[in-house]
């Protein structure tokens, strides 16, 4: 069991999508909504729960923080240091070149990768870009997909 929740870990922090390490690492069907969406992997009705790896990550970032501190403590500072990254990487599940975008609230990992892979690379750049050149880049990459309409905009 450890090891397959260092493997899925692992897949978490290497920003694979949470669907598909579902998928990956399932041992039962999961149970469909009956909504389709086209984004699904095929095996999508055989996934592990989403709930269940959030939990697993949540829970090894406050263990790896517990960690950092219990280093801090014993004067361990380079472990400290090192441990505190990797909860880092854990609470995000992200790479550590996106780490700094991840300090602006609200903007989750695939955002961060959006806005590194488009040249903003710390918050001061994207603090000093323009509001309709971030909204644009946004709206080009990550279509809005209507529920009512089932049309994509």
């Amino acid at each position: 069991r450890r090891f397959f929740a260092a493997l899925i870990l692992d897949d978490l922090i290497q920003e694979i999508p949470i669907l598909e390490v579902a998928v990956k690492y399932s041992p039962t069907p999961m149970p469909t909504s009956g909504r389709e969406s086209d984004s699904r992997p095929p095996n999508a009705s055989l996934a592990m729960q989403r709930g269940t790896l959030q939990t697993l990550q949540s829970l090894s970032g406050s263990f790896a923080g517990m960690v950092k501190s219990f280093c801090w403590h014993l004067g361990w500072w380079e472990l400290e240091i090192l441990i505190a990254r990797f909860a880092e990487r854990l609470g995000s599940g992200a790479q550590p070149d996106i780490l700094p975008l991840l300090q602006i609230p609200s903007l989750k990992a695939q955002h961060a990768r959006l806005l590194y892979a488009n040249g903003y690379k710390t918050v001061g750049s994207v603090g000093s870009a323009q509001v309709e050149a971030i909204a644009t880049l946004f709206r080009s990459a990550i279509p809005f997909r209507s529920v009512a309409s089932g049309a994509d905009y």
